[in-house]
């Protein structure tokens, strides 16, 4: 799940390449309102990276089932996945609003790879909710070897970063002088 985060990254950098090339701001913004672009950039990228987790997720139940693994997939298993949807739309706010605000394609997704190195740093000392990268790591269990997920503060700091990140997104979309290169 390390990479998960810069995957995510690109598909953000991606879904705001357009607007931050030519006069396209002016263009977007005279047809929706900064609340409206922001809410469908976001459930875009939410969306597509559901479908990646739910892939991911499939070929870990087929690979089983073509190994003959015996048993029921334990129910553990649901609760990471939905651990992990909620972390991915966490992430996938915070990487939009950063794909926003700097016009480098680049720029959003090195700060998911920096945010997914602190990410783990955090997960390990214990401080998972404290960024959207560490939570997909504490979510999906990728350190625990008890298997224990405290799903009430991992579902507290996904909604916090989830508003936060949308929040400064709108904010900064309506007070932003929109400067074209043209």
């Amino acid at each position: 799940m390390f990479f998960l985060a810069p995957l995510v990254g690109i598909l953000c950098s991606l879904l705001w390449r357009m607007e931050h090339q030519g006069s396209n701001w002016n263009l977007i913004l005279t047809v929706t309102t900064p609340a409206k672009l922001v809410k469908d950039k976001w459930l875009t990228a939410s969306l597509l990276s559901v479908l990646s987790i739910g892939w991911i997720a499939m070929i870990y139940l087929f690979t089983g089932k073509i190994l003959g693994l015996p048993g029921d997939v334990p129910e553990l298993f649901w609760i990471r996945m939905v651990s992990a949807v909620l972390c991915l739309a966490a992430i996938t706010a915070v990487q939009s609003m950063l794909s926003m605000l700097f016009h480098s394609f680049a720029f959003p997704i090195a700060l998911a790879f920096a945010g997914s190195f602190a990410g783990l740093e955090l997960t390990v000392k214990g401080a998972y909710y404290a960024s959207p990268y560490s939570m997909l790591i504490y979510g999906m269990g990728s350190t625990s070897i008890t298997g224990e997920l405290n799903f009430p503060l991992l579902l507290t700091s996904c909604c916090f970063f989830i508003l936060a990140a949308l929040t400064v997104s709108v904010l900064a979309l309506k007070r932003m002088d929109i400067r074209t290169h043209v």
